[in-house]
């Protein structure tokens, strides 16, 4: 869908020449992701809500023993879980050991809108067991968050419902990798266990509220690489691609051969892919197919050295450093621009269709360049500097955010930057600094979370001045 871009109602007039002057250009779409991020258009303080982390986390050791890790489910629901320094460790880390933490095994949810704790899990006691590692991934159309838990009397998969965290199916699996290298699409899980000489893969499938129940099993070489859409799982083999139905399990034939294709793209229910050429002289295409396989569309795209899917286009990068956009209906070319660096494509919470490109980074280079590339037409909109190492995580309506971490000192950087003009409007370099749910946070040495609000208003208002 193609953005019409309206001048937002309460901005700051640029001056141009001759005096005239022009508000500066916002977009109107629907938040791309789902997520409506925060306009937090001047330095902010911590003034929001709190929690108390490492008092839920580890009570009774000092405040700063626990590091914490968050990943967004969306809007309303962000995971947050903890780790303790690991045994053995010396100096100021010694006063955080204990003979059996339970730490790594608990798990919060927490509302980034208000920052209440919505549940809370204790993997320890549910399975019995002390908890080494969790991993987890999400599936925002289940409602449901799947956790892969290695343990000290096993290894496990559990669907947790994201409203309420209670236990929605849990299974025993045979092999560690199955509780740590897996995805979730719709109601869909694929794990993963390689052999010990890594030559072949064994892959299973099951469904997010029958865990135990394993629907399909199949080993197959490791150069092979099956693709996960919301109701099946496509599967190449030596001789075919096939399709495994989400439902029953069963092989079908698939429409198309992933042998064929390289740099393949799921994209909702279709993926995007480049041809391999079979042939001399023979050129790759770009081709869109549905989920059985049909070819919806192929257009041929000679030196291609990159492919993206953003919320408008199917975006291709050549070796000529041009960026070129696809027309996701027919393959139609709307638009070339010269370029350099990696596209990115539509960055979350986006009201625009725009395209971002990042860098390219040179090995001395202490900052690199982002460019916003209007959905529409191809042009330049702006381009803004970020410190080598950030990455821009979000954009509400009118205000880009990026975040880095230094290698060096381990601390934060979270700047803010206009969408119309790329100009810098904040940065802030300290201790551990991320985005919940569009929301600025603040992680304290003393283990509490922090929202950080624009001085000017309450949270979450969405002022678009400064």
């Amino acid at each position: 869908m193609l953005v019409a871009y309206l001048a937002g109602a309460a901005v700051v007039a640029l001056v141009v020449g001759g005096g005239a002057a022009l508000q500066p250009v916002y977009g109107s779409d629907e938040p791309y992701g789902g997520t409506t991020f925060q306009e937090v258009r001047q330095s902010p303080s911590p003034s929001g809500w709190s929690v108390p982390l490492a008092e839920e986390f580890a009570p009774g050791l000092p405040t700063d023993c626990p590091g914490f890790r968050a990943g967004g489910v969306d809007a309303r629901h962000e995971i947050v879980t903890a780790t303790l320094p690991p045994a053995g460790s010396t100096g100021s880390d010694a006063a955080c050991e204990v003979s059996s933490p339970s730490t790594p095994g608990h798990l919060v949810m927490i509302d980034p809108q208000t920052g209440r704790i919505t549940w809370r899990r204790s993997l320890e006691r549910d399975l019995g067991m002390q908890v080494f590692s969790v991993v987890w991934h999400a599936s925002r159309s289940a409602g449901a968050v799947v956790v892969g838990v290695a343990g000290s009397r096993g290894d496990y998969l559990l669907s947790l419902d994201t409203a309420t965290g209670r236990t929605v199916s849990s299974t025993r699996v045979d092999a560690p990798d199955d509780a740590i290298n897996f995805a979730v699409s719709g109601r869909l899980v694929v794990s993963v266990a390689p052999d010990i000489g890594g030559a072949v893969n064994t892959y299973s499938l099951r469904r997010i509220d029958r865990l135990g129940d394993r629907l399909w099993s199949r080993s197959i070489s490791s150069v092979l690489f099956p693709q996960l859409l919301p109701d099946r799982l496509v599967v190449p083999l030596p001789d075919r691609t096939v399709s495994v139905d989400g439902a029953t399990g069963a092989e079908t034939a698939w429409k198309h051969d992933l042998r064929d294709l390289e740099g393949v793209r799921v994209s909702g229910e279709t993926v995007v892919a480049q041809t391999v050429p079979k042939g001399v002289g023979l050129q790759p295409s770009v081709v869109l197919l549905d989920r059985t396989g049909r070819t919806l569309w192929s257009r041929p795209a000679p030196s291609i050295s990159g492919l993206t899917v953003s919320r408008g286009c199917v975006v291709l990068e050549t070796g000529s450093e041009r960026v070129t956009c696809l027309d996701p209906a027919d393959g139609r070319a709307r638009w070339s621009t010269a370029v350099a660096g990696s596209v990115v494509g539509t960055p979350e919470g986006s009201t625009t269709s725009d395209v971002e490109t990042i860098g390219p980074v040179h090995a001395r280079d202490t900052a690199l360049t982002v460019s916003e590339l209007d959905g529409e037409s191809g042009r330049v909109r702006f381009q803004t500097s970020l410190p080598r190492g950030a990455a821009v995580v979000g954009q509400s309506t009118a205000t880009g955010y990026a975040l880095g971490t230094s290698s060096a000192t381990g601390a934060s950087t979270l700047l803010a930057f206009d969408l119309a003009s790329g100009r810098t409007l904040w940065t802030l370099s300290r201790g551990q600094l991320d985005v919940w749910g569009g929301r600025p946070v603040e992680i304290t040495r003393r283990g509490v979370a922090r929202e950080l609000v624009d001085g000017r208003g309450e949270p979450g208002r969405g002022m678009l001045v400064g």
